[in-house]
């Protein structure tokens, strides 16, 4: 009787290392190792070679480690049951140990078997006899699937050669990205173009294609997501002319979306790059509304007057400095717009007239506020002194001590408590008019109530001695 066919066995291991000592243990166990191999992809590869050749020579058993060189070998039979000739090659996966979660968590990866280390030599024989006695109904699979559609296998196997080991660049994963875009191939080729904004000078480009995929795929939220990212990206770099490419497309999708060039030539303004600004403007000067661009840009350039004041609010200063600004703009705009330029200075001042009358009567208001609570405090002040002056003739004697007066709170702080026991003031009234005699009423209240506050005061003070 002819001694039994030793099992062929693929060995896939993290390093040849590790492979050795299975190897040995293979061998004891009646099998022979015929390939092994580290990398996920290359043994992917070969099988697919094997299983697609006239005379088909796949391997009885593929032993597959939890690690390889380039994916879990959990990714590795995910990847492998894809292929229509390989859905029922049996694999036995091997764990790093016996714990119960691991085990869980490599359930319907698409292994055939599992087994954790440490194993004996017997539990690996029955493993692999187990695995082999279906061999001739594998076979007979294999045949019926050998006109069937391997596009599912050949994806996936491209995604891991292009996304895993060994480490490409940045250009070369956008290159691989742009393939797949072309292919349709959109998971792919967002987890490629990814890959590629580590790279300053593509990362634009990359998003745009991100952009691509999403929309691709139809997912319209993350489309115009990722568009805005592109164009504000663009704008930081000052590629104007492809921020506005970008901000157009986006424009299609969201008419209310933010102009991420006006942004930039604002803070660029801030910064004192009048240029740069102008350069930016003139990008986007026919697609933006002149009424709100002049308003924005009037804004900025109040704003950079009134942060160089330092304190100083002189009106006329600072609209000084805001119109300089604006004339240095419209120089550098001239090159870039022609008379479109002049145009759009005179809107940038109306609108900084407009917010220059607001911001001075803001402080105008509060300036007239500060007085009101001055005088008041004031007010307080002497009505408080003559009261106590009453208070010491009418009294027993005794000069009872005046309680201290409050002192000027800070102009930013709320009103005082002091400033509660009096009404609000109204204009002075002119001597012989009804208003002197009510203000003159008002006062002998007011005095009637300090009175007796002063009572009450004095009686507790009493009580305590």
């Amino acid at each position: 009787m002819a001694a039994p066919r030793p099992i062929s066995v693929m060995l896939l291991s993290r390093s040849e290392r590790l492979a050795s000592v299975d190897k040995r243990t293979l061998r004891e166990a009646g099998a022979i190792t015929r390939w092994s191999m580290t990398s996920g992809v290359e043994a992917a590869r070969l099988l697919e070679g094997l299983a697609s050749g006239s005379r088909p020579e796949t391997p009885d058993v593929i032993v597959c480690h939890q690690e390889l060189e380039d994916m879990d070998g959990e990714q590795f039979c995910a990847m492998l049951r894809l292929h229509p000739r390989l859905v029922s090659q049996p694999v036995l996966l091997l764990l790093a140990n016996d714990d119960e979660a691991q085990q869980m968590a490599a359930l319907g990866c698409g292994a055939s078997a599992l087994l954790s280390r440490p194993y004996s030599v017997e539990t690996l024989r029955r493993q692999l006899l187990s695995l082999t006695a279906y061999a001739a109904h594998e076979r007979q699979l294999q045949k019926a699937a050998a006109n069937t559609d391997a596009s599912a296998f050949n994806e996936a196997l491209a995604s891991y050669a292009m996304l895993l080991k060994p480490a490409r660049q940045p250009e070369d994963y956008f290159n691989a990205a742009l393939r797949c875009l072309e292919a349709g191939q959109w998971n792919t080729a967002i987890a490629a173009f990814q890959r590629a904004l580590r790279a300053e000078h593509i990362k634009g480009e990359a998003e745009l294609g991100i952009a691509a995929a999403y929309k691709g795929k139809g997912d319209k939220a993350r489309y115009r997501a990722w568009l805005a990212r592109a164009a504000d990206t663009f704008a930081r770099a000052r590629r104007w002319h492809k921020a506005r490419s970008a901000y157009m497309r986006l424009l299609q999708e969201n008419p209310r979306a933010r102009n991420p060039v006006i942004a930039a030539a604002q803070r660029l303004l801030r910064q004192g790059d009048v240029e740069g600004a102008a350069q930016a403007l003139a990008a986007v000067y026919d697609i933006s509304d002149d009424t709100t661009l002049a308003d924005k840009l009037a804004q900025t350039c109040l704003a950079s007057a009134t942060e160089d004041s330092e304190g100083d609010e002189n009106a006329a200063r600072i609209r000084a400095e805001s119109n300089e600004l604006i004339a240095r703009l419209e120089n550098h705009l001239k090159g870039e717009l022609g008379d479109e330029a002049l145009s759009l200075s005179s809107e940038i001042r109306r609108q900084l007239d407009v917010l220059a009358r607001q911001r001075e009567e803001r402080l105008r208001q509060a300036a007239e506020e500060r007085r009101r609570e001055a005088a008041a405090f004031q007010q307080w002040q002497e009505r408080q002194a003559a009261r106590e002056e009453t208070g010491a003739r009418e009294g027993d004697g005794v000069t009872q001590p005046a309680p201290e007066a409050p002192s000027r709170p800070p102009q930013d702080s709320p009103p005082p408590s002091y400033l509660e026991e009096i009404e609000p003031l109204s204009p002075l009234p002119q001597p012989g008019t009804d208003a002197q005699d009510d203000g003159v009423s008002r006062t002998h209240l007011f005095n009637d109530i300090l009175s007796v506050i002063r009572c009450t005061w004095q009686l507790s003070r009493r009580r305590r001695k």
